[in-house]
């Protein structure tokens, strides 16, 4: 009897919504009122034609200089890389402690192929 309680429940609680909805008023309109120019006498100085184009040769050198930060990135992780798989190949030391031993099995051993 609890189950079927449980059930009527949920039945009821979900058909809630979208009955509240059929029920609902239909949305009001959209009403756009245009505002008055909060200074009217406002003339923008002519510097910000210049403006406007230095901005965009900023936003261009900007992109050039994340390209060139990305490629050094880049260079760096590929001589990090590069050093590693050196050090890999020649292998273990003999004479090593136990902290550097786990390093180097850490960066040389479990390296995925």
């Amino acid at each position: 009897m609890g189950f079927v309680r449980n059930i009527l429940g949920v039945a009821a609680a979900l058909t809630l919504p979208v009955g509240a909805s059929a029920v609902a008023a239909p949305p009001e309109p959209l009403v756009v009122t245009q505002l008055p120019d909060p200074d009217p006498n406002y003339v923008p100085p002519p510097e910000l034609k210049g403006e406007a184009r230095s901005q965009q040769e900023a936003d261009e050198s900007i992109d050039e200089a994340m390209e060139g930060f990305g490629r050094a990135v880049g260079q760096a992780a590929l001589v990090i890389r590069q050093k590693t798989e050196a050090r890999c190949r020649e292998g273990m030391p003999a004479d090593v402690t136990p902290e550097q031993r786990f390093a180097w099995e850490a960066s040389c051993r479990y390296q995925r192929y």
